[in-house]
């Protein structure tokens, strides 16, 4: 082969990686999606596609159930076999798996046929352990160059899908947390933006105030529940929050009046907090409706009042 023909054969087989990459990268939108099975499937075949390989085992953590795993088996046996089944890979392979590192090749017999298969063992992640991938070609060169880094990029891309489905399960079962949490409380937690806005309204919230959630969500907290005597003071205190950092009611217990939905006023024990965000303040109000206990004490100041009247 001429030196030219060299450099064209190089370049055709750039161009080939290249577009191979191109393909691998596209899938990982549609891997986003996907249970840990299917898209364990989904690039067990890409890869057996791409390279045109003998063998793809995949081998990843169940996202639904703790300590278990999702396998596939791609293979492409020889005409008139009947290919291998899952438990003979696995077994076969077992010992490659104390094989340190992210990267290691061995060869082992061909279950599909007749000689031996060149295995190349990645692991994802940036620890390792985020899945395993084993892949088998009879090519007695495998991996080379192309395949390496196809092979590099497609571990890469499952790690971060599989890494993002973690953060997601995790936010999932957070924000199913809070919810809970929202839902079941027995003191009113109402949260504001920085514009007065109603974000939240729990349960406790709707019972005691007499709104729906629906009714009041993106509504001016201030027209809602704050007697009109003291709306202004409660403007002026968020204008100044917002201006100068200055507060003088957050993380302070405090008893207040509030307003009922029939125009009723009742007293309310109150903590504001600021909720912690890259952006605009929210403000999160737990409220506590302390009628019963203003009465009692009405009640006993009323009594003492009556033991020291003059007989």
């Amino acid at each position: 082969m001429t030196p030219s023909e060299k450099e064209f054969e190089e370049t055709r087989r750039l161009g080939r990686t290249v577009d191979d990459l191109v393909g691998l990268t596209t899938l990982s939108s549609e891997w986003i999606e996907l249970g840990a099975a299917e898209f364990a499937d989904s690039l067990a075949t890409a890869l057996l596609t791409t390279l045109s390989l003998e063998l793809v085992y995949i081998c990843l953590p169940d996202r639904t159930v703790d300590d278990d795993v999702v396998e596939a088996l791609c293979s492409r046996p020889l005409p008139g076999s009947d290919g291998v089944s899952l438990e003979t890979v696995k077994t076969s392979l077992a010992p490659l798996l104390v094989t340190p590192g992210r990267e290691s090749t061995t060869t082992v017999p061909d279950w599909l046929g007749s000689g031996a298969l060149q295995v190349a063992v990645n692991r994802f992640g940036v620890t390792h352990d985020s899945g395993l991938l084993f892949t088998g070609s009879r090519n007695v060169g495998f991996p080379g160059r192309r395949e390496r880094a196809l092979l590099s990029v497609g571990g890469n891309l499952a790690a971060m899908v599989v890494q993002r489905q973690r953060v997601e399960d995790r936010v999932r079962q957070s924000d199913a947390g809070k919810i809970a949490i929202l839902e079941t409380a027995l003191d009113c937690i109402i949260t504001m933006d920085h514009e007065g806005r109603v974000v939240e309204f729990n349960p406790a919230a709707e019972t005691t105030f007499g709104y729906r959630r629906a009714e009041v969500v993106g509504r001016q907290l201030v027209d809602l529940i704050v007697p009109e005597a003291l709306r202004e003071r409660h403007q002026r205190g968020m204008e100044r929050y917002l201006a100068t950092g200055e507060a003088t009611v957050l993380g302070r217990r405090l008893e207040i009046s509030a307003l009922h939905a029939d125009g009723t006023e009742f007293p309310v024990e109150l903590a504001i907090t600021r909720i912690p965000t890259d952006g605009p303040p929210l403000f999160t109000a737990y409220l506590r409706d302390i009628s019963d206990r203003a009465r009692e004490e009405s009640h006993r100041s009323a009594a003492k009042g009556c033991q020291g009247a003059p007989g």
